[in-house]
């Protein structure tokens, strides 16, 4: 079912050859239209090359027997041919020389253009592979100084920690010395109410006044004094 499939793509394109052999008024055979008709849809994507492959392949393979036909039909002309038989085989040589010769220069360019497209993407390769280690070794550098400054940042991590346990330290003084103060508020207010320290004193010294005793007034003066002063 396969290979009949492909045999009715074949035909389908060589009746399209021979309808545009009948329309248009030029020298060139049907089997050629067909050829062309059948590339373009190749090209075109309009038949995929697998539709028509293996039927196209065993047409070529037996391409030499689809000659003895017409070399047996020639048989009929053997008088005609005998007439121009010498034109007819420098005509048949030249031309198959002529064939052979531009056949193997197209496949010869197609070959190197294809050589040529495979070298340039090879060094695309090569110049994206050349690019992907240096940035690799790009990033094992950031990852290098990444890590001295990881280093670097424990370091001065440590160092903070150091500083705080100072700072610690020096908030155990201020407690310290707060509570010493604090000592020195309550032996003042002592000494205060016992009179060892005047009120003045106290209100200079202590943090809170109001603890303190109110100063007392000066002792009235004498009536003999008073009577002096008159």
């Amino acid at each position: 079912m396969k290979y009949v499939k492909q045999v009715g793509i074949i035909w389908g394109f060589t009746m399209a050859g021979e309808i545009l052999h009948a329309i248009l008024p030029l020298p060139v055979p049907s089997g050629v239209y067909g050829l062309f008709l059948l590339l373009g849809a190749l090209m075109a994507g309009w038949v995929r090359l697998e539709s028509v492959e293996g039927t196209g392949n065993f047409l070529m393979d037996t391409m030499t027997l689809m000659f003895i036909p017409a070399m047996v039909g020639l048989m009929e002309y053997a008088a005609q041919i005998k007439e121009v038989f010498v034109p007819f085989m420098i005509v048949i040589a030249v031309s198959t020389v002529a064939v052979m010769v531009v056949t193997g220069r197209v496949a010869q360019t197609v070959i190197d253009l294809q050589e040529r497209g495979r070298d340039k993407r090879a060094e695309e390769r090569s110049g994206n592979s050349v690019e992907s280690r240096v940035s690799a070794e790009e990033c094992r550098e950031n990852a290098a100084e990444g890590r001295e400054n990881a280093s670097e940042s424990q370091v001065s991590t440590a160092e903070c920690r150091e500083n705080a346990a100072k700072d610690q330290v020096s908030t155990t003084e201020c407690r310290e010395n707060a509570a010493k103060g604090q000592v020195s508020t309550v032996e003042c207010r002592e000494n205060a109410a016992k009179g060892q320290v005047s009120a003045a004193e106290c209100h200079e010294n202590t943090a809170d006044p109001l603890d303190c005793p109110a100063p007392q007034p000066d002792p009235l003066e004498s009536e003999e004094e008073q009577t002096n002063a008159r």
